[in-house]
């Protein structure tokens, strides 16, 4: 029998507007692309998944969502009911015929889900976490949220516009002090906050922090979720919210 050699190249399967097309990449004998229609609709395929279920040596389909967590440690997610049910409907598809509240399901994603309310105070490892309404979709019924330890407590309040007197309360039933606080500064000093806080509004919320006694006498405040609405570049910025008695977060920053 004489010798046998292979061609080396790569087959790559995408989308087109005709259904896929394969692309032969990097042959010897010189590229080759074909357009082709699958035999099956996605939906006979996804029918077809979810009859054979896993296997025995518990080999996972290639879109399960369970491919994501082996190995990995249990994600706690805390949300509010109406987030919950959002994210369960986002899930529904991959988790189908079963929904991803199912404990069943919660285990084999690796998942527990806490569902909380506005103003409950919870307990995650070392950390009294108390979630607090937010200003923004009231479909999901939004939540930031303060973190103690330690003797120390930080307010995470992103994505969110002017916070909700019932927040503002909230902090002083509780007592609560920050020495960190994390605001929203989705528009820039000369635009007028709507969906989110600008950079005016921060300042506000800071100045009335202050005044009411919320934060400790060495406090910092930061912003980010900064968009391109307004914002000047980082260096001005900066300027911007020194003068103004707070500080600009970054990536990679360690408070």
């Amino acid at each position: 029998m004489g010798e046998i050699n292979y061609l080396d190249f790569d087959l790559l399967i995408e989308r087109s507007p005709e259904g896929y097309r394969a692309r032969v990449l990097s042959s010897p004998a010189g590229q080759a692309a074909a357009d082709f229609r699958l035999p099956f609709s996605e939906l006979e395929i996804e029918n077809f998944l979810l009859r054979i279920g896993r296997t025995r040596r518990g080999v996972r389909r290639s879109r399960s969502p369970e491919c994501g967590v082996v190995n990995a440690p249990r994600l706690h997610f805390y949300a509010s009911p109406g987030t919950v049910r959002r994210t369960a409907q986002l899930l529904e598809r991959d988790c189908a015929p079963a929904s991803p509240l199912d404990p069943e399901v919660g285990e084999r994603l690796n998942l527990e889900i806490h569902q909380i309310e506005a103003l409950e105070s919870f307990t995650v490892g070392r950390y009294q976490v108390t979630a607090f309404p937010a200003n923004h979709d009231p479909t999901v019924d939004p939540l930031l949220y303060a973190v103690e330890a330690e003797g120390r407590s930080i307010f995470y309040g992103i994505d969110t516009a002017a916070l909700p007197e019932e927040t503002w309360q909230g902090f002083h039933r509780r007592k609560l002090r920050f020495d960190v606080v994390i605001l929203d500064h989705t528009y820039g000093p000369d635009e007028s906050g709507s969906d989110h806080l600008s950079a005016r509004q921060l300042i506000e919320h800071v100045v009335r922090m202050r005044e009411e006694g919320l934060l400790n006498d060495k406090a910092r405040a930061f912003a980010t979720h900064i968009a391109h609405e307004d914002n000047p570049v980082h260096p001005e910025l900066v300027d911007f919210a020194t003068r103004h008695g707070y500080e600009i977060a970054y990536d990679g920053l360690t408070i």
